[in-house]
């Protein structure tokens, strides 16, 4: 009975390592072959995983009935990619369980039992493709309007996609280049100083050096933001340059011996760097890191900024688009925390705190104007 206990909690410590690593999103493509071998060596495995795991993240979305249909789940679930709509999110990221002390794992079992099958087979489907970065032809990465999806390249290096976001992947030999052709994404870069880690986006080339950064594709250009570590930043114009091409002329190898040379920044923890699309740039200090990085929490965090960047913010992560009838109304500042995929609660909120009412809701938009506004 002795040598049993230790055997179930070496099973229970192992089973909470891997939870932490699927919670982390630092699944290697090593790791994941490694995990796969694991669960299929014992049954006790799976259920301690899945254990683990629950007290990890919530069951809120389970089918308590114990009605799911396994069939439809494997065919529809991508465990990379994560809905805003909460009628369809088919999980729920860092929110607490709700299981009471009572509850046992006789009663969840079944759950288990069946997302065991689940995971089995998507780690199957995961190790049966390629990892990306790996081929020789670009590839391309998209999420719709209202997703979120993270990707682990084959160094290793990690890509968080924001809502509407597309990037081309090509990495070769001599360097690791991604181009953001249109939204946002956040950057953990794995350390490989024989092969630069270049981000191109709408004027701008960002190179890493294992850090972490946030770039941003806006209207005017490309926002970018440091986490962690340090990154060179330069203007360039994409429109001369192929940037997948086998003699691509911006490869910088030693980026932070370029300090002194004007068209070119080195960007630390807090700053924050602007690249207009006609090359000028703006370097901002101190920045709130946690409001840059904040939508990968499904949250959108304000500072007494103006109704219109609100709204434009709110536009891009629902199919609901909030439209101003009164130019006035751009101006106003707000500040606050809002869910980005609840557009619905911040036009409530406007109404409880200002002038500014409902005027019109129609299909996929809602119109505000003034309280003293005439509206048609």
């Amino acid at each position: 009975m002795y040598i049993n206990n230790i055997k179930n909690q070496q099973i229970a410590e192992e089973a909470a390592s891997w939870a932490v690593h699927i919670d982390q999103d630092s699944l290697t493509p090593k790791l994941k072959k490694d995990l796969m071998l694991w669960l299929k060596e014992s049954p006790i495995h799976v259920e301690e995983l899945l254990l683990a795991n629950s007290l990890m993240s919530s069951l809120n979305d389970v089918d308590k009935t114990k009605t799911i249909n396994i069939e439809r789940l494997i065919a529809e679930i991508d465990f990379s990619v994560v809905s805003f709509n909460k009628k369809t999110a088919s999980s729920a990221i860092n929110r607490e369980p709700e299981l009471t002390p009572a509850a046992s794992f006789k009663n969840i079992l079944p759950t288990m039992l069946a997302l065991s099958a689940v995971v089995l087979i998507v780690l199957t489907i995961n190790l049966s493709k390629p990892p990306i970065g790996s081929t020789l032809e670009p590839e391309v990465l998209h999420t719709q309007v209202g997703e979120q999806r993270s990707l682990t390249l084959d160094d290793g290096s990690t890509i968080f996609l924001n809502t509407n976001t597309q990037i081309k992947v090509n990495y070769r030999q001599d360097v690791r280049m991604i181009e953001l052709s249109k939204g946002e994404a956040l950057f953990k870069v794995a350390h490989d100083p024989n092969r630069p880690f270049q981000v191109y986006s709408d004027g701008s080339m960002t190179q890493a050096i294992g850090t972490v950064f946030n770039v941003e594709q806006t209207n005017k250009g490309t926002e970018i933001a440091v986490v962690e570590g340090k990154v060179f930043v330069q203007p360039v114009n994409l429109k001369n340059i192929d940037i997948y091409s086998k003699n691509n002329p911006l490869q910088i190898r030693q980026p932070l011996g370029e300090e002194n040379k004007q068209d070119k920044f080195i960007l630390t923890v807090g700053e924050q760097v602007s690249v207009a699309q006609n090359g000028s740039v703006s370097v901002k200090v101190n920045q709130d890191l946690d409001k840059i990085t904040s939508w990968r929490m499904r949250r959108l965090i304000f500072k007494s900024e103006s109704l219109q960047s609100i709204v434009q913010e709110f536009n891009r992560y629902n199919h609901s688009k909030i439209m101003l009838d009164d130019v006035s109304l751009k101006a106003i500042k707000f500040s606050g925390v809002f869910d980005a995929n609840d557009p619905y609660s911040f036009v409530k909120f406007l109404e409880l705190s200002s002038d500014i009412k409902v005027a019109q809701i129609s299909d996929n938009e809602i119109h505000l104007d003034h309280v003293t506004s005439t509206t048609q």
